[in-house]
């Protein structure tokens, strides 16, 4: 089970993605303007105090895809099948 705070420490997928997209387009100011959203609800989301609604993630993984890279390990893409938690292993967890 994680702790409350390894979930804290831990970057989200939504923080991942964000984080790179500001990177790919050169800073957070710029994300923010492509997203439509104040800087301040951007920090939010990328401190993880709050996420953002699916239609601004959607919107920054738009725009990864648009810029031609993701930088998002595959795996993190695609949700573990139902009953399945990604950090037990078939052996024993």
């Amino acid at each position: 089970m994680t702790s409350k705070a390894e979930e804290v420490s831990k970057p989200t997928l939504e923080m991942r993605v964000l984080r790179r997209a500001a990177e790919l387009l050169g800073g957070e100011r710029e994300l923010a303007r492509r997203l439509h959203v104040p800087m301040r609800d951007l920090f939010m989301w990328l401190k993880g105090d709050e996420r953002p609604t699916k239609v601004y993630f959607l919107c920054a993984v738009d725009l990864l895809l648009e810029l031609g890279e993701s930088g998002i390990p595959a795996e993190d893409l695609n949700p573990p099948a139902p009953g399945r938690d990604r950090g037990t292993s078939a052996e024993g967890g």
